[in-house]
């Protein structure tokens, strides 16, 4: 008997050691493989953007996210320094992915803040802040409202518990039946066994009736849908195990309920999130898993509750039979859970920065000492009750750490409620700073260079996507003069780093590596730079007294979708345009006619009054700085970096030294890439409507083309 009892403590602790050493390695390679992946809706866009300054207020503020949702208490929209009064003109509505917020009809001038909250399908909380002006002139809004929060709601984790509990109890014994405790000698041991999966049917069956308690609301999401069918199986599942007890028979009946029960936390939780093309992986993981810590889990309950009803011979039967089982199922659960961490995690720091990120290593530590005191209890077969009793105390905690997980946010988008408040708007940068920018690939890449006393400089570069959302994450390194160092994130879309002031005490070069790649360096011709704020205004109000112009602009919104363009203007409120290789258009006044192609007839609509010609960068650019002079097409030039902060754009001016007019305008913003260069001033021109076969358009447009 004690030579049995030590071959089975011998198998189980070389099984359990492996299992262990994997554990440890897990979280490294979690994080060093951990993908580009989500979880949770994910705002993106908003009517009217983040931070815009409209010239009427809106009826709604509408909203779009990557997943469908349903609103949560807690929306709210106000004026900015009034008096708190709800400015929503009814309830929140949701129609899959799209969320409308109404409001109030005839809001004044002035800046609003509005909260949206609402509920994934997963049945997670995502919130956030967006502000807007009314009234031409205005600076970019701040908002006035804080967000309630978002994070683990404790009667959800709880329903988890419960429900993982259950469910790995009903599977695991169930799989303890089939794999280890088999034969007719486990015959008389069924009625007790049946009575413990019995028993972890109305847990898990308790478990997602509370979940629809905790989150009334998600009656109408996957996750609340998910709880409902979960109620279901787990009835089904108590009756079966009950009628196989009474009958003696079919002990292995309940098996599809619990089976069922495995593939509804699996829809219930992030595996169907998106993307949706991660989503067959991330499914195949998830069972997987759940399945092999069931096998493992449940059946350190059944060895807890049998090893007392079992012989001696048998016992070291089904410690060796279970030794294999566990071993196999830790080492499957070790390596979907990398797999399963690796969607919630995509950066090293997010394992101690973030909620998600320090509740996986507790997890991964719990399962460390699970497993250490697992062999310890083989190596000392007498006290097998005692150390049964702590994997199990491990193994509870094990299955908390798991529920909390599934309310918390994944590392990767913990800071997203943050983001939906478009950061982008505070991190405007302060009046003192230069500001250069372009276009990197698909962001809008701007750098404010700031001198810090005589030796040092900030630099902060602000990156953003076409959604008009800062892009976080990124790996962005700045230096002046110098290698780039790394700098950190400082708000959606921000990152900063402090550097020493080259020697010479001119900075002449911003170098700059993206991703672990350098990338051309923000040229400074003469420094320091002098302020331009007067130069800009008279550069505006000369190009304002203009009567002609033509210019050529060449637009892009992202690499490969770009025209060239060729544009006259006849002052005030006359413009013309031809695409290469596309369209024309035309806009006199309040009428406007445009045409596909030559060969096409043209269209006549109602435009907007035009006011030209116009500089584009709006009536109140700030940061403007002379940063040096050049040449544009053979004219000597002064450049000039400004920043239109209403559209959180840039500008590069390159203006005639000798006229005082602009030669060419560099713009870079949210998709939005542009280059004009202009020629032939108040030259004889006249622009008059086309000639030729057109027609009226269907519907009337009162969207006129601006240049």
């Amino acid at each position: 008997r004690r030579l049995g009892a030590r071959v089975g403590a011998v198998t189980v602790r070389r099984r359990l050691r492996a299992g262990a050493l994997a554990a440890a390695t897990a979280v490294g390679v979690t994080l060093a493989l951990a993908p580009a992946s989500h979880a949770h809706a994910r705002l993106v866009g908003t009517t009217p953007a983040a931070g815009a300054v409209l010239a009427a207020a809106p009826h709604a503020v509408s909203l779009r996210f990557d997943d469908a949702v349903v609103p949560a208490a807690g929306a709210a929209a106000i004026r900015n320094g009034g008096d708190g009064s709800s400015l929503l003109a009814g309830p929140v509505r949701a129609a899959g992915r799209d969320v409308t917020l109404p409001l109030q009809a005839g809001l004044g001038d002035g800046d609003y803040t509005v909260r949206w909250r609402v509920l994934g399908d997963d049945g997670h909380i995502s919130e956030g802040l967006l502000t807007f002006g009314v009234g031409s002139g205005r600076g970019a809004p701040e908002p006035a409202l804080g967000l309630i929060g978002s994070g683990a709601r404790w009667s959800v984790v709880l329903a988890r518990w419960l429900f993982l509990a259950g469910l790995l109890a009903a599977l695991g014994g169930l799989g303890f039946r089939a794999l280890v405790l088999r034969g007719a000698a486990a015959r008389p041991l069924d009625g007790r066994l049946l009575m413990s999966i019995s028993a972890a049917f109305a847990v898990a069956l308790a478990g997602a009736g509370l979940s629809i308690v905790a989150v009334p609301d998600a009656l109408h999401t996957r996750f609340g849908q998910a709880a409902v069918a979960g109620i279901a199986a787990a009835a089904v599942g108590a009756a079966l195990t009950e009628a196989a007890r009474s009958l003696g028979r079919w002990p292995l009946a309940p098996l599809p309920a619990a089976l069922a029960l495995a593939a509804i936390a699996t829809v219930g939780g992030h595996a169907l999130d998106p993307p949706a093309g991660l989503r067959p992986l991330k499914v195949a993981t998830d069972l997987v898993h759940v399945g092999a810590a069931a096998l493992w889990i449940g059946g350190i309950v059944q060895v807890a509750l049998l090893l007392a009803a079992l012989e001696a011979p048998a016992r070291a039967v089904v410690l060796r039979r279970f030794a294999w089982v566990a071993g196999a199922s830790v080492s499957v659960v070790v390596l979907t859970g990398i797999g399963r961490a690796a969607f919630g995690l995509s950066a090293v720091h997010q394992a101690w920065d973030t909620g998600y990120g320090r509740t996986l290593l507790a997890k991964t530590v719990l399962l460390g000492l699970a497993l250490a005191a697992a062999g310890v209890a083989r190596r000392r077969p007498g006290r097998v009750r005692h150390t049964l009793a702590l994997e199990l105390v491990l193994v509870a905690g094990i299955v908390a750490a798991i529920a909390l997980l599934g309310d918390l946010r994944p590392g990767r988008v913990a800071g997203s409620t943050e983001a939906a408040v478009p950061a982008v708007a505070r991190t405007l940068p302060p009046a003192d700073a230069v500001t250069l920018a372009r276009e990197e690939g698909s962001l809008a890449f701007a750098v404010a260079i700031r001198p810090v006393g005589a030796t040092l400089v900030q630099l902060t570069a602000t990156a953003i996507a076409g959604d008009q959302l800062g892009a976080t994450g990124l790996d962005v390194r700045l230096g002046a003069d110098a290698p780039p160092e790394l700098a950190l994130p400082c708000g959606s879309g921000c990152y900063t780093v402090t550097v020493p002031m080259p020697a010479s005490g001119a900075l002449h070069r911003v170098t700059v590596s993206l991703g672990g790649h350098d990338r051309p360096a923000f040229l400074i011709p003469e420094w320091p730079p002098r302020p331009a704020a007067a130069l800009v205004a008279r550069t505006a109000a000369r190009f304002a007294r203009v009567r002609t112009l033509r210019y050529d602009e060449h637009i892009a919104s992202s690499p490969g979708v770009e025209q060239s363009s060729h544009l006259r203007v006849v002052a005030p409120d006359r413009f013309a345009y031809d695409i290469e290789g596309g369209g024309s258009g035309i806009v006199i006044g309040e009428r406007r006619w445009d045409r596909e192609s030559a060969a096409a007839p043209w269209v006549e609509q109602v435009a907007q009054l035009l006011s030209l010609p116009a500089t584009g960068w709006g009536a109140r650019p700030t940061n403007a700085f002379e940063i040096g002079r050049g040449s544009s097409d053979g004219h000597p030039v002064r450049i000039v970096t400004l920043l239109d902060p209403r559209g959180r754009a840039w500008f590069t001016a390159s203006i005639d030294t000798a006229t005082g007019l602009l030669r060419r305008l560099d713009m870079t913003a949210a998709a939005h890439f542009m280059v004009d260069r202009y020629r032939a001033f108040d030259a004889p021109l006249a622009i008059e409507p086309p000639v030729g076969p057109h027609r009226a358009a269907a519907t009337s447009s009162t969207t006129g083309a601006t240049p």
